[in-house]
């Protein structure tokens, strides 16, 4: 057995705090922006479920019931580190981390859906203007080509007055030859049979100028609604449906769920940063970790029990076999020299699985004529005699020390 050099009880007899500035200030920031995270999600539950509610009292009591979820992920984290965290401190965590997402990603769904369906009853509106436009327009030239093809460039007012004017010439010419119908009346019967089938081209040609000046107004309506352009979407959306085809409006409702969803993950990511965001500040105050597994908090020195160490100097000096009528190494001292070769006290964590397996091995070659203790023996020298603490996170025993090989 390899000497033990004696401790220093001056040094171990008190563990040293070491502050670390850096520490403490990552701390601070991780957790101060851990809890403006979950401050944001309580917010937003809160206004989930009063939306939810019918409103009133109602409201307010939904809003507070919502709250709790979020408030939960900061009280937990500070509880565990009194109690240690166990199975139904984790259930409780993730139960509240999955409804404060739900209720986060709910918040924005109606606002999804209702800017979705202005999109389209914009873009609908945009497509009927487009296609009223190109049918007035089609109907205006149809009518322009019409009116174009008629001769007769006069009004029909004009032909009408003179078809009038030729009617009584032609009745005067008349009744001056009583009953008969001179040159002059048959001239006057002449021009009103003109005037009367030139009027009607000239009236066709005035309707069909109507149509095209009614059809250029309503295509005007139509370019003024269509102007405005469809809704906007995304550039993504827009790529999507011109490469592979996908609706842009169906992509842009994808990609608009797909924001508050990482927004969402994203905060509560960083809300569940403020465990180890507590324990960074309680290790740069040297406090160490309620529950932190029975590992060496970092900063910290490590406590080397004393009157154990003090006790292996004698044991160290005395050999395996009685000499000299010596009285042989009891099971508790065979244990200890377990402890000083192939333990390290409060160097990290170590199960009984693990100590059981060791010790077996180390046992057969020490003193493979002993009995092998049983695990309550090595469980009450560990714990009382070597000053190795013992913890339960999670529900599973843990020894505050490091295995040597």
């Amino acid at each position: 057995m390899k000497p033990v050099s004696k401790p220093d009880t001056k040094q171990t007899a008190k563990p040293a705090r070491v502050e670390r500035l850096g520490r403490i200030v990552v701390g601070v920031i991780v957790m101060t922006a851990s809890l403006a995270c979950i401050g944001v999600e309580a917010a937003r539950n809160y206004a989930f479920g009063a939306k939810e509610a019918a409103g009133g009292l109602q409201a307010i009591i939904a809003g507070c019931s919502f709250t709790v979820f979020a408030v939960l992920l900061a009280v937990l984290p500070f509880l565990a580190r009194q109690k240690g965290w166990n199975a139904a401190l984790r259930a409780l965590y993730l139960f509240s981390m999955a409804a404060t997402a739900y209720c986060g990603v709910a918040y924005y769904v109606d606002d999804i859906r209702t800017k979705a369906r202005a999109a389209q009853r914009a873009t609908r509106v945009f497509d009927d203007a487009r296609r009223d436009r190109e049918r007035a327009e089609a109907e205006r030239d149809q009518a322009q080509a019409e009116a174009s093809g008629i001769a007769e460039k006069r009004s029909s007012a004009v032909l009408r007055e003179l078809h009038q004017q030729a009617e009584a010439r032609r009745q005067a010419e008349a009744s001056a030859k009583r009953g008969g119908c001179g040159d002059r009346c048959r001239d006057a019967e002449k021009l009103a049979e003109q005037a009367l089938a030139a009027m009607s081209q000239a009236e066709a040609r005035e309707r069909a100028e109507t149509r095209a000046r009614e059809a250029q107004q309503r295509a005007d309506t139509a370019r003024a609604v269509s102007e405005r352009g469809p809704a906007e979407v995304s550039g993504m959306a827009g790529l999507a449906e011109d490469i592979v085809g996908i609706n842009a409006f169906v992509y842009a409702s994808w990609e608009g769920l797909a924001k508050p969803v990482a927004e969402v993950l994203g905060m509560l990511g960083a809300a569940a940063l403020l465990d180890s965001a507590l324990e960074l500040v309680l290790i740069g105050f040297g406090l160490g970790a309620a529950n932190n597994g029975g590992r060496a908090p970092h900063g910290l020195t490590i406590e080397l029990p004393t009157k154990p160490a003090l006790r292996l100097l004698a044991l160290s000096a005395k050999s395996d076999a009685p000499k000299g009528g010596r009285k042989p190494l009891s099971q508790e001292d065979r244990i200890m020299q377990f402890v000083e070769e192939r333990l390290r006290p409060g160097a990290g964590e170590v199960t009984p699985a693990e100590i059981r397996a060791a010790l077996h091995s180390w046992w057969q070659v020490k003193c493979p004529a002993a009995p092998v203790p049983t695990d309550r023996a090595v469980s009450a020298v560990l714990t009382k005699r070597a000053g190795i603490t013992k913890t339960r996170p999670g529900g599973y025993v843990h020894y505050a020390a490091a295995l040597v090989w």
